[in-house]
């Protein structure tokens, strides 16, 4: 019996000959097993019964091992106890050959394939050679340490090049020194105790480490001569976490060393007692039970006396099951909207089915090595793979028969890709795997290359644009100079978060709170926006030129109210149920058993009459077959077997009814498209640029600079010409009428327009998972338009009217309505966003 410090019982029983026959934890739970007269375990049962047994030969080697499923390994040996071979269940054999000394000098896969070994006189791996032939050649000093690892390599002119790596050795056969293949080199020092207190990399940047009188790493000194420092309790739990800037994690341990709170610095750290903290629950099996977060949201985890999860029930209770088979395998899982996924898996227990709520399947098929050969969805549709005797892939064919396969060098970098129109894109690497090059099927080469320790230095665009990299000691990004003469610089705190950057569109900066969370951001126009959070991390508000917007989160910790009036209401799932506008209307959405969006209804709230809606079919797969609009219109999708569209039907009493059909290459080019008789035609080049689009006898011709910018677009009527920056950001467009001019961001997002009425400048808030837009402001800085976002974009305000956003499955906006909850506008649509008609005066 042993009694642990919080008081939980573990017992075990023992046979005469000391073998362990059970252990029963603090929970009850008993694993148990049988053991022959020599001592061999022959079985092992978990305290749900599922056994594991195991046979022996007359030398106690384990012969067979049978799971629970009464799936049998089998092991064979040869006289002087070797193993020599391993029969999986389903009959696949893995054999190796021993020579007179006992050690491996051929391994042979399931499928034949061959590794071979030769070795020195004291057993050092001298030569390993891989079934395609390619050899690896060891060199070892007096100690048996290895001195040199060299692998051969093809270059694209068929030279061969032999690539070694060196490795060093103190005179206590301590691993120093590493040189690589292009001769960088880091090293590795030790105290008189053998600890590794300093490391210096290919750049001579050292980072140092110190211990503690117990041997715990207790500080890291970096290149920059920041540190982060750690402490430990008298049991050797990490206490304490002090980052770069001074900042303390604490952690707290129970009686067990189990970790059941993290403590997070805030702005009082005199206090920690008001501090956003995270606690942990366990059970007296040490399973974790309970999370809490920093809001007090408490999520909790079951399981079954195999120690297994059965079950996750979150803070609104929306409970979660699981079930296993006997060897553990995932078997059902069950959702809060009492929807169960079921899945089937093979003798090597691989998962080969699932079958979904909805009683639709999917498969997976694997060849004798255990890799996907073959992935068959919910519709049928089958996607094959291929590899080569290394295991690496070779070829992927469609459901069409349409193949795009790969090609390696000896070291596995990958050399060509060539698509189903047989067009091939090459690559070119260094000694250490980088690449070096990327030539398009057109010819147009992209050159790279690298400092000491694999940063980006310099690269060559496919117009053969020059760009050169600098960075810190930290290998952070601290400049970048272009072939034009432009450049742009950034600067970081001690923690490696952003401060600055100067670059040709002008000057930002960001600031972060103690969690190293935005704070604020002041862009290229000196705008800032700024950003608070509560304590799990929500985002709590956001403040521009025009005022903040704030949101609160369910327990849950999803978005549920905005400071506009809006607010969400979600399913068991978390699937998006509703959205409730300030204006008395409300969108609400149905989903599926596999949580696939089939109905959306926009609505008056308080008398639930609808203004707009949309009803969708769905293959099994969940591409939308039908689509009915609250006006009796109907549209009618269908796909090939790699879910292209083919065709459009709409059947519609006010706009007419419609036919529209799609062609398309071996690569998913538009080849043509034939609107009820209309019939556009296109032509691309090798590299998928479109030249030409021909409807009707007008021609439209698209000539691109080598990286595949537009330059110029001519209809035959007029043309319009286009600029870029070094990072290919659109700058210009010039149609001879109006041009346009464009800045950016250091991220690359649009900050501003100007045409010939002036420049419109764009506040953008690009602390969400996508950047938009919140504002607009005229040369004087005086904002034109505000835009208030909750999951999505909900209004928007302009001349101080207030339009409302409702959208469709698809994301696009059917609706707008104004502060009345009045319709305004609506909008239809055609395949591929295109708007077929938008009645309403609303500016979008």
């Amino acid at each position: 019996t042993q009694v642990d410090p919080a008081g939980g019982t573990t017992t075990f029983t023992y046979d005469t000959d000391g073998n362990q026959l059970s252990q029963t934890n603090p929970m009850g739970h008993t694993t148990t097993a049988t053991f022959n007269s020599r001592r061999d375990q022959l079985t092992q049962t978990d305290a749900l019964g599922n056994t594991v047994a195991f046979s022996y030969n007359d030398f106690g080697q384990e012969t067979t091992v049978t799971d629970a499923r009464s799936n049998s390994y089998t092991n064979t040996y040869d006289a002087f106890g070797n193993l020599l071979g391993v029969e999986d269940p389903l009959g696949n054999i893995a054999a190796q050959n021993i020579n007179a000394k006992g050690l491996v000098s051929l391994r042979r896969d399931a499928e034949l394939n061959e590794t071979t070994f030769t070795y020195d006189s004291e057993g050092n791996v001298l030569t390993e050679t891989d079934p395609l032939g390619h050899v690896t050649t060891n060199t070892y000093d007096t100690n048996g340490n290895k001195v040199t690892a060299s692998r051969q390599r093809t270059l694209p002119d068929s030279t061969v090049v032999t690539e070694t790596t060196t490795f060093e050795y103190d005179e206590r056969n301590r691993f120093t020194k590493t040189t690589d293949a292009v001769n960088n080199g880091t090293t590795t020092e030790y105290d008189l105790l053998g600890r590794d207190t300093g490391r210096v990399d290919a750049r001579a940047r050292r980072t140092e480490m110190q211990y503690d009188v117990f041997g715990r790493l207790s500080t890291t000194t970096y290149p920059d001569l920041t540190t982060e420092t750690r402490t430990y309790d008298k049991e050797g739990n990490l206490l304490t976490e002090i980052d770069r800037l001074g900042r303390i994690t604490t952690h707290v341990y129970d009686l067990l060393d189990r970790e059941t709170e993290t403590i997070f610095w805030d702005n009082t750290p005199a206090d920690d007692t008001d501090n956003p903290r995270t606690r942990t629950e366990y059970d007296a099996a040490g399973r974790v039970t309970a999370n809490i977060d920093a809001n007090g949201n408490r999520t909790e985890y079951a399981y079954d006396d195999a120690g297994r999860r059965t079950s996750t029930s979150d803070a609104l209770s929306h409970v979660t099951s699981f079930t296993y088979d006997a060897d553990g395998n995932l078997k059902t899982q069950t959702d809060a909207r009492n929807n169960t996924t079921t899945h089937t898996y093979d003798a090597l227990n691989r998962r080969t089915a699932t079958a979904f709520a909805d009683n639709s399947t999917k498969s997976t098929e694997y060849d004798t090595m255990e890799r996907v050969t073959a992935e068959i969805d919910q519709n049928g549709i089958r996607t094959g793979y291929a590899y080569d005797d290394l295991g690496r892939l070779t070829t992927v064919t469609n459901a069409l028969s349409d193949a795009t396969t790969y090609s390696y060098d000896e070291t596995g970098n990958k050399l060509t890709q060539t698509d189903a129109e047989l067009r091939t894109t090459e690559w070119q690497y260094d000694a250490l795997g980088r690449a070096t090059a990327r030539i398009l099927p057109l010819g147009q080469v992209a050159v790279m290359s690298y400092d000491a320790v694999g940063n980006l230095s310099a690269k060559s665009d496919f117009n053969g644009n020059s760009t050169t990299f600098t960075y810190d000691v930290m290998d952070r990004l601290t400049r970048a100079d272009y072939h034009d003469g432009s450049f742009e610089t950034h600067g970081y705190d001690d923690q490696g978060l952003k401060t600055s950057s100067t670059h040709r569109y002008g000057t930002e900066s960001w600031t972060y709170d103690v969690r190293n969370r935005l704070e604020s951001h002041t862009d290229i126009n000196g705008v800032t926006l700024s950003y608070t959070y509560d304590a799990q991390g929500n985002r709590a508000s956001v403040t521009g030129p025009s005022g903040a917007t704030s949101y609160t989160f369910d327990v849950l910790n999803r978005m549920k109210t905005i400071s506009d009036g809006s607010s969400y209401q979600y399913d068991q799932n978390g699937n998006t149920a509703k959205v409730v506008f300030p204006n008395g209307t409300e969108t609400a959405y149905v989903f599926d058993a596999l949580n696939r969006l089939t109905q959306v209804d926009h609505a008056d709230s308080a008398t639930g009459t609808l203004f707009d809606q949309q009803i969708y079919e769905l293959l099994p797969s969940g591409h939308r077959t039908r689509i009915t609009e609250f006006s009796g219109r109907v549209v009618d999708y269908f796909y090939d077997d790699l879910y292209r569209l083919t065709s459009e039907q709409t059947t519609d009493s006010v706009l007419g009814n419609r036919t529209t059909t799609f062609g398309y290459d071996k690569v998913g080019n538009r080849q043509s498209r034939n609107d009820d008789g209309v019939i556009t035609t296109y032509v691309y080049d090798d590299n998928d640029r479109m030249l030409t689009e021909t409807t009707a006898g007008t021609t439209t011709n698209h000539s691109y600079d080598e990286q595949g910018n537009t330059l110029i677009k001519t209809d035959g009527t007029s043309s319009t010409a286009y600029g870029y920056d070094p990072n290919q950001r659109m700058v210009s467009a010039d149609d001879g009428s109006d041009p346009l001019t464009f800045d950016y961001n250091a991220s690359g997002v649009r900050q501003s327009r100007t045409d010939n009425t002036g420049t419109t400048s764009y506040i953008v808030d690009a602390n969400r998972d996508y950047a938009q837009v919140i504002e607009e402001q005229n040369e004087l800085g005086t904002t034109e338009v505000t835009y208030t976002y909750g999951l999505d974009l909900l209004s928007q305000s302009r001349d101080a009217a207030s339009s409302y956003y409702h959208y469709d499955g698809l994301g696009s906006t059917r609706t707008l309505t104004d502060d009345a909850g009045n319709v305004t506008d609506t909008y239809v649509y055609r395949a591929f966003g295109t708007v077929e008609a938008h009645n309403g005066l609303t500016d979008n």
